[in-house]
């Protein structure tokens, strides 16, 4: 199997060079005059220049706790044991 080229067409657009040019759906250009419905006007000037924006609260807290659970479980860690976070961080720099 020949490795993949990167996607290099995105340099002019925001966002994960990943998915930036490989939907063929565009984003709202605002062109409409119509109000954001999620983001702020702030938000939106945050997202067009740097690609990404944090919506507060859009998962709700009993869920991102339950989520965070599942992933200390999964990756057999405690996240009240720091040595346990330490030793994978020290042998992935080795």
């Amino acid at each position: 199997m020949q490795p993949t080229m990167a996607n290099t067409n995105h340099k002019d657009i925001p966002g994960n060079p990943s998915t930036a040019t490989s939907s063929k759906i565009k984003l709202n250009d605002r062109s409409n005059g119509k109000p954001l419905m999620v983001l702020t006007e702030e938000d939106w000037k945050f997202w067009k220049h740097n690609g990404y924006v944090v919506i507060k609260e859009a998962v709700p807290r009993e869920q991102a706790l339950k989520t965070a659970e599942f992933l200390w479980e999964f990756e057999e860690k405690d996240p009240n044991n720091k040595e346990s976070l330490i030793h994978d961080i020290i042998s992935e720099v080795k």
